[in-house]
């Protein structure tokens, strides 16, 4: 699937950070996200305009909100989208379709909520927010964005499924992690390291 489409993976609405929004100081609590549902519309620069895909991964993890879509590579803003987030490091914004929050004049910290649609842009209101392309060569990548990278890899991984069979009691070594729920359906599969396909790459090397 890389072959024929750019993936881009972010995180969309950190928690625990304070911004200022219409004069009040907003914050999200840890697990707002909690009840999101798994996928929503995704736009670049701009709330107003047509979605070019929707979320392939949305889940609520140590960070915040994240999130992973795809772009065909035919797509005419693909080689664009892939380098722009390589060089101007973009980041995201999200609107709110429900909320709960702890709210006084001055502040406002969400305690639950859900969103509408993320939107790719290059002024998000969270500063915390960043988005990357899933197939940048790894000696590019800046220090504090593999951290984020690598807590987000973790973080999208399913949970390990672990089964202590009746003959552990009797001495026998418990089965390996995730065996036992081998093709039961457990969570998506890890995600991976992408690559473009030759074509692709060599016009992310050429001069803008």
């Amino acid at each position: 699937m890389s072959d024929q489409n750019l993936i881009i993976r972010g995180l969309g609405a950190p928690y625990n950070q304070e911004v200022r929004v219409r004069g009040v100081v907003e914050s999200i609590a840890p697990h707002a996200f909690a009840e999101q549902r798994a996928q929503v519309p995704v736009l670049v620069g701009d709330h107003d305009v047509q979605a070019f895909s929707t979320t392939t991964r949305l889940f609520s993890y140590r960070d915040g909100l994240g999130f992973e879509a795809m772009m065909s590579w035919s797509h005419p803003s693909a080689i664009w989208m892939a380098r722009t987030l390589r060089s101007e490091r973009w980041g995201a914004s999200v609107t709110f379709a429900s909320m709960e929050a702890d709210e006084t004049a001055a502040r406002r910290r969400i305690t639950a909520c859900t969103i509408s649609h993320v939107s790719i842009v290059p002024d998000p209101a969270y500063a915390g927010t960043v988005c990357w392309d899933a197939d940048e060569p790894m000696a590019t990548i800046p220090t504090y964005l593999a951290q984020i990278m690598s807590r987000w890899d973790t973080a999208a991984r399913p949970a390990p499924y672990i089964a202590f069979r009746s003959s552990a009691r009797q001495g026998a070594a418990p089965a390996p992690a995730g065996a036992a729920g081998a093709g039961r359906g457990h969570g998506r599969p890890a995600p991976k390291r992408m690559t473009a396909p030759p074509s692709v790459t060599a016009l992310l090397a050429s001069p803008a």
